[in-house]
């Protein structure tokens, strides 16, 4: 038998220095360090700790939730035009569009429809409004200007030129008594700047007693006195 003999031990190296020259591995102030060299062909930079590919991801499904808010927006305005029927019903988007489409020419419609109902009323008011200023004008025209009424006087004024006015009473005797006699006004009258063109007086079975006077006045009387109105209220005021 052949002894055994041990086998010859190879000098390989224990580490391979190929593509790890260099490299070490310390410990210092409790953390550890791994320096590459920047020569060696398994060094490389990463300038996140996020995959590009998964930012891209995410951004993308970022813009993607943006994009239907705003259209999810959009749609609820949209939806909120429409009738109200319309909108208690759970409509798809599509059908949104076409309820849309179809009810606004109606709305449109209905506005002119209504601008040209406005319009009518306007136009009957104002008609209206012409008339009432004819009869009132035509009123005006008819009836005594300058009139005081009270239970006991009517005094009525009327305006015969620019200098010229002609007034007319009438009372009631109480107890075969005058309130106020002619001459009386007539002092009154010519105290207050006019001047007596005529007065006569009447009276009627019953007790009523009728003064018809012409008065001339002058410019500046005729600015004190005013309207006819205001001069048969001094009188009236006065007789009373």
């Amino acid at each position: 038998m052949c002894a055994l003999t041990p086998f010859p031990t190879p000098k390989w190296p224990l580490v391979n220095p190929i593509g790890y020259e260099h490299n070490y591995i310390c410990e210092s102030s409790g953390r550890l360090e791994i320096p590459l060299d920047s020569q060696s062909p398994a060094f490389f930079t990463q300038t996140s700790n996020f995959d590009p590919c998964m930012v891209k991801k995410l951004n993308h499904n970022a813009s993607e939730r943006d994009r239907r808010k705003k259209v999810n927006s959009m749609y609820s305005s949209l939806r909120s035009l429409l009738p109200v029927a319309d909108q208690t019903k759970k409509l798809s988007f599509p059908a949104t569009v076409s309820h849309a489409l179809k009810y606004i020419p109606e709305l449109q419609e209905q506005v002119e429809r209504l601008v040209r109902k406005k319009q009518e009323l306007m136009l009957r008011l104002s008609e209206q409004g012409r008339v009432k200023r004819r009869e009132e004008q035509q009123r005006n025209k008819s009836r005594p200007k300058g009139r005081c009424l009270n239970a006991s006087v009517s005094v009525s004024t009327n305006r015969v030129s620019e200098s010229e006015v002609s007034v007319q009473i009438s009372t009631r005797k109480i107890d075969d008594r005058i309130h106020l006699s002619l001459s009386e006004i007539l002092h009154f009258l010519g105290q207050r700047g006019f001047l007596v063109l005529n007065a006569a007086s009447s009276e009627s079975f019953g007790g009523m007693v009728f003064y018809s006077i012409h008065l001339q006045m002058e410019l500046e009387t005729a600015c004190k006195v005013g309207s006819e109105e205001a001069l048969s209220e001094k009188i009236c005021a006065l007789i009373n």
